[in-house]
């Protein structure tokens, strides 16, 4: 995890990719990388140069990389994902602390508008951030089981997914 504002030099593994932003895995954590049209592929290896610093939207304080090189290495084949499984009250608990990207699971109601909700234990605790809505229509009203990477909280956590699919 980068500790602070400064630049870096990051290598990692793609984990994860949306619209304007994607999620940077290696032995030391996962990061942020924010910045719409950059192109980047899940298992891609990359070093990344660029800027941190604290995003201090939504009532959050997490670390975000804006990458101003982008050196792409062979993919590799695979990517041990280990997410934390969360019920309500675990994504209770960290709804309104300070976001770190970890990886997480849980499981819920998706409910589609403006922005793709996903209602937890009888409440609307998760958001999918950073993806093209469009793409989750089809699973409206169904319960889906999503894994992905912590972006933000704030009265809901938003969460750019690697996995969404229906429960069986």
């Amino acid at each position: 995890v980068l500790p602070g504002d400064a630049e870096y030099v990051v290598d990692g593994t793609v984990v994860a990719a949306g619209l304007k932003a994607y999620v940077i895995a290696d032995e030391t954590g996962n990061l942020l990388v924010y910045g719409s049209n950059h192109g980047r592929k899940v298992l891609e290896r990359v070093r990344l140069t660029g800027t941190a610093s604290r995003y201090k939207g939504y009532n959050t304080n997490s670390i975000q990389l804006s990458a101003k090189a982008v050196e792409i290495f062979p993919a590799v084949s695979s990517y041990d994902y280990k997410p934390e499984v969360l019920n309500a009250a675990g994504l209770d608990a960290k709804v309104g602390k300070e976001a770190v990207c970890s990886e997480v699971q849980f499981e819920g109601k998706l409910l589609y508008g403006n922005y793709v909700n996903i209602e937890v234990g009888g409440e609307y605790q998760g958001s999918l951030y950073y993806v093209d809505t469009a793409l989750y229509e089809k699973y409206k009203d169904q319960t889906v089981i999503v894994k992905g990477y912590i972006t933000g909280t704030h009265s809901y956590l938003n969460v750019l997914p690697y996995s969404v699919e229906v429960k069986k």
